[in-house]
């Protein structure tokens, strides 16, 4: 389940549990923001919105955990669904 997800993945990552916090600049209805920690960051992205968004400068990035599953371990398309959220790594 996505919640079970979602901790193990916070557990797992220093920058999810210990990072700093950088809010970011988003289209409208996204809450954007990067957790910044001692071996890289992560990007965390949220459509709160009833309508898909794209994501420009996010493309490409690993999916580490997405709401509906879709993606993960894949790069990035930058499309976020509406009312999801999306994980992404800065690992190459």
């Amino acid at each position: 389940n996505l919640y079970r997800r979602l901790l193990r993945t916070r557990r797992a990552d220093p920058a999810l549990h210990s990072g700093g916090l950088a809010l970011l600049d988003a289209p409208a209805g996204v809450l954007a923001y990067d957790r910044i920690g001692p071996d890289g960051w992560r990007r965390v992205l949220a459509n709160f919105g009833d309508a898909a968004v794209h994501v420009e400068d996010c493309t490409g990035l690993p999916v580490v955990v997405g709401t509906d599953r879709s993606g993960e371990r894949a790069p990035f398309s930058g499309e976020l669904s509406p009312v999801t959220a999306v994980v992404l790594s800065d690992d190459d």
